[in-house]
């Protein structure tokens, strides 16, 4: 089974199967927050970065990186329309989560993402979806393997990754 998505995964990085190979890599990175499945993608991307394919490594940072990101882009626009949708506890969460985030570590957002669990990992995994496809179709590539905004030196197109963070936070809240 393990080379039977491998091997799909590989024949999916051509031509404009490129844009679903990103959205896959995007939402298989986020959905379980650095669990089981984002260790599976991680090895994938990995040895595809060994084969000096970097591009499915760029998208898994920046896709691990959405919901830490869209939760405090969700609190930023609940201020700006003076809506209180965070307690005063997940608003001190999202203070750590938010730094966290930077560093690519997810589990930050793990006391907000728990107390709405589908909600938010349905909006997880449409952000992604958006960060992937986004980070696959510019070709953002990156030589190191992990780091949030610290693989920023190693990344190609670093703007355009930037942008497709934003761009997945965006979807996201």
């Amino acid at each position: 089974l393990t080379d039977g998505i491998a091997a799909l995964l590989i024949q999916l990085q051509g031509g404009t199967s490129i844009l679903l190979l990103g959205v896959i890599l995007g939402i298989l990175s986020s959905i379980d927050y650095g669990g089981p499945i984002n260790k599976v993608v991680f090895v994938f991307v990995l040895s595809l970065m060994t084969q000096g394919i970097g591009a499915p490594i760029a998208t898994l940072i920046s896709a691990s990186m959405i919901a830490p990101f869209g939760l405090t882009l969700g609190y930023l626009l609940s201020r700006i329309l003076q809506k209180d949708i965070y307690s005063k506890q997940e608003i001190n969460a999202l203070k750590s989560a938010f730094l966290m985030g930077c560093c690519q570590i997810t589990e930050g957002s793990y006391p907000i993402i728990l107390n709405d669990l589908l909600r938010i990992t349905i909006c997880t995994g449409a952000g992604a979806a958006v960060d992937g496809a986004l980070t696959m179709y510019w070709n953002c590539s990156s030589t190191v393997p992990a780091g949030g905004f610290f693989a920023l030196a190693g990344i190609s197109h670093p703007g355009l990754w930037l942008l497709s963070l934003l761009a997945g936070s965006v979807v996201f809240a």
